[in-house]
């Protein structure tokens, strides 16, 4: 099981409740990570964006976030 996944699951259950049924946890986990990640995706940012110059660091801000999320989950990049 992914550490970060386990260690949040000790912080939340106590210290038997990631070794019970690991895999349906790490798949749980999983499913929220990807929800995140396609709520950073769909924000709407033409409210800040004006020019191509800004289109270009929102989308930069985009995918950084998205690949701060996906290390630290330490889940290949998508």
């Amino acid at each position: 099981m992914n550490e970060k996944i386990k260690e949040l699951a000790l912080q939340t259950g106590g210290s038997h409740f990631p070794d019970v049924n690991s895999k349906l946890l790490e798949m749980f986990a999983n499913m929220i990570i990807d929800e995140c990640i396609d709520a950073v995706n769909q924000t709407e940012l033409k409210e800040v964006m004006y020019t191509t110059y800004d289109r270009d660091m929102a989308y930069g801000v985009r995918m950084r976030c998205v690949k701060n999320i996906n290390e630290r989950f330490k889940r290949a990049s998508i």
